[in-house]
């Protein structure tokens, strides 16, 4: 009985032997099997990110063509700044085209120089629109509006006149 015993304890242990060694040759086929599939992912995951930067590199020449064909139908120039409120001129903030005087959008200028409703880029200031004329612009000036009223008439004052870059369509 206790050979018969011993047997069946060296079986039982063979047993959980071979379970164990069959647990760990699975665990070693799937973690091989992962081990290849996050190879091939980050191969795809490399392949993808050439892909992105191709794409991007594209895009940006594409993009810096449309800038220069862009820039082809506008003019740099530097003209003189000035400031004005509505309290300059008739006082009641209506431009020479009609339209209400808005900070943030007028500018009165020469038509000689730039034509009336003409958008410009001024530096420092954003898109302007060309709707006002005035006594004392003339030439390659911008008079841009501020506003009405003490508050205004102080920030025209201390913005003064300054030389600043204009784009502008080209004629």
């Amino acid at each position: 009985m206790n050979n018969r015993l011993t047997s069946l304890l060296f079986l039982a242990a063979l047993l959980v032997v071979l379970t164990i060694a069959g647990m760990f040759a699975k665990a070693a086929n799937e973690r091989d099997m992962l081990q290849q599939e996050l190879i091939r992912l980050q191969e795809e995951n490399a392949k993808l990110k050439s892909q992105v930067e191709e794409l991007k590199q594209e895009k940006k020449d594409e993009l810096q063509g449309r800038i220069e064909e862009w820039l082809e139908t506008w003019e740099i120039d530097e003209a003189e700044a000035t400031f004005y409120t509505k309290e300059c001129g008739t006082g009641d903030g209506i431009t020479f085209t009609g339209t209400q005087a808005t900070v943030g959008r007028t500018v009165a200028v020469d038509p000689v120089f730039i034509p009336l409703g003409s958008w410009l880029y001024i530096e420092g200031f954003g898109w302007r629109r060309a709707e006002d004329t005035g006594s004392a612009v003339r030439g390659n000036v911008v008079d841009i509006y501020v506003g009405e009223g003490p508050g205004a008439r102080q920030e025209a004052l201390k913005l003064g006149r300054q030389t600043l870059r204009v784009w502008r369509e080209a004629k």
